[in-house]
């Protein structure tokens, strides 16, 4: 066969793990987003069967054959759709390192510790957390060793889970550069706290009548390019896109944080979405749940909606007024006043609420406690003052309580440990690309102004979204902009922002 018919091969060899693939992405959508908390423990052998049949169904010796067969001329396609078989191809082998049992029991341990912890965060109390996420570490450093972790030397395990996220990434650059963007960031409070600018920001703790907020998000939403032709909004205790079938891509939001949080919240999510409606078809045809592909890359893509867009005057010369009519009380706030309090650098609390200076500073905390306890360096009842440790050492306030500390995102109890590190990969990924997307369009403010977000999505779509399924956050950079990974251009953009806030040199 030649290598175009094998592809196609593929593609119907395929259509079975992708169909069970998308039916336990709509089931795991559905337990955040809809199902009563009474029902979660009825819905576990579901979510179970669904995840097992997902993994059966892709890890057959048909398939294998096939994949093998067509690495052998992968060179005769498309360079990009070359690429992807061998994507696809890894994604088989590290599937095959577990047995469908081994998914099963694992989902199970998830399904219930999202429920508990849901109601964990909701009463602020760890310690009703604690015996789930005990499951979920143990089971997960099994799942290391599997990968081919060395039981016997527990600091394997997570440079092997880190690989499930960005799979060919050196967890050691990313941790240099997390380091870099730790110290930068305590300079840069410094310089802060020294200038005795404080920006109004009164306006962001103001309460917004919840049902505006709501209607809001989709509005934003599509300004920045979501089609809701092929996707829709709900909202969630923590936001979230999941793609769940061809043309069917959903974003998820929360309107309890306040205006930022919902604003900001939202044009993250939906640059999450746009990424995902914008991949070639065959991706989108041919993808299984056990899929191993850089989220770095797709978290660079919500980053650069939600702050390189988002958070520039240009946008909100156009979007303000709007804004001023949805939520009249506004009119007490000038542009200038709003567009500075939403580019502070300030610590807090939340994750998902802090400003772009101060992110990194959370993902780091992670990195370092979910990496200490998948080592049996921090026991479980220590994960609460560990995680307040590393806040305070970065940003000097420490977390009145588990809610604000470490109950706030549900990776741990979902089984994402070695995920947080992908967030910061994001974050400087994201003004890197930005950066050459702006040398390229350099009338991109008209379109800001405007409100057309048109040039930026078609250049990532090309750039970006066509090759983000294939290459790692680090090769996909040096391929756009001819540059290694670095945190010099997140920098750069921190500085844009905060430098005329307070009056930095």
């Amino acid at each position: 066969m030649s290598a175009r018919q094998l592809f196609e091969r593929l593609q119907k060899l395929m259509q079975v793990p992708t169909a069970w693939s998308y039916s336990y992405g709509l089931e795991a959508w559905y337990q955040r987003v809809y199902c009563p908390a009474s029902a979660i423990a009825a819905r576990e052998f579901g979510a179970k069967l669904l995840a097992g049949m997902a993994h059966r169904t892709f890890i057959t010796d048909e398939n294998g054959q096939c994949l093998d067969d067509l690495v052998g001329v992968a060179d005769e396609l498309p360079t990009t759709q070359a690429a992807f078989v061998r994507r696809l191809k890894l994604s088989f082998d590290m599937a095959r390192q577990l047995d469908p049992e081994f998914v099963e029991r694992k989902e199970g341990i998830r399904t219930r510790s999202e429920a508990v912890w849901k109601v964990a965060r909701a009463e602020s109390n760890f310690k009703m957390f604690a015996p789930l996420l005990t499951e979920m570490i143990n089971i997960t450093r099994e799942e290391a060793i599997i990968r081919g972790a060395d039981a016997n030397n527990p600091s394997t395990f997570y440079p092997v889970l880190f690989n499930l996220y960005e799979p060919g990434m050196d967890i050691a650059l990313v941790e240099a550069m997390l380091d870099d963007a730790f110290a930068f960031t305590r300079d840069l409070l410094e310089r802060v706290r020294a200038s005795g600018v404080t920006p109004r920001t009164d306006f962001l703790e103001w309460t917004y009548d919840p049902i505006a907020l709501k209607d809001l998000c989709p509005d934003v939403a599509k300004v920045v390019g979501f089609d809701f032709d092929r996707g829709g909004f709900d909202l969630t205790t923590h936001p979230f896109c999941v793609r769940l079938g061809v043309n069917d891509v959903r974003i998820t939001g929360r309107i309890t944080n306040g205006l930022a949080g919902a604003f900001f919240g939202v044009a993250h999510e939906a640059g999450h979405a746009i990424y995902d409606q914008n991949l070639p078809d065959y991706m989108v045809t041919t993808w299984v749940e056990a899929m191993r592909y850089s989220l770095g890359v797709h978290e660079s893509q919500s980053r650069g909606t939600e702050n390189g867009n988002c958070r520039s005057r240009p946008f909100w010369e156009f979007y303000y007024p709007k804004l001023q009519t949805r939520f009249p009380r506004l009119q007490e706030v000038s542009l200038d006043e709003f567009v500075a309090g939403i580019n502070t650098a300030r610590p807090s609390f939340i994750r998902v609420e802090a400003d772009e200076a101060t992110y990194n500073v959370h993902t780091r905390a992670r990195f370092r406690v979910e990496r200490g306890f998948i080592a049996g360096d921090i026991v479980v009842d220590d994960i609460p003052e560990a995680f307040n440790q590393e806040i305070f050492d970065g940003l000097g306030i420490r977390p009145p309580n588990d809610a604000q500390g470490c109950l706030q995102d549900i990776h741990w109890g979902g089984g994402l440990i070695g995920y947080f590190p992908t967030y910061s990969i994001g974050n400087f990924m994201g003004p890197q690309v930005v950066e050459q997307f702006r040398q390229d369009v350099p009338d991109w403010e008209t379109h800001l102004r405007n409100g057309d977000f048109g040039s930026y999505n078609a250049w990532m779509c090309e750039h970006v979204h066509q090759r983000g399924m294939v290459d790692t956050a680090a090769e996909l950079v040096e391929r756009i902009t001819g540059k290694p990974l670095s945190t010099d251009a997140w920098k750069r953009r921190i500085m844009s922002g905060v430098r005329p806030v307070y009056g930095l040199n």
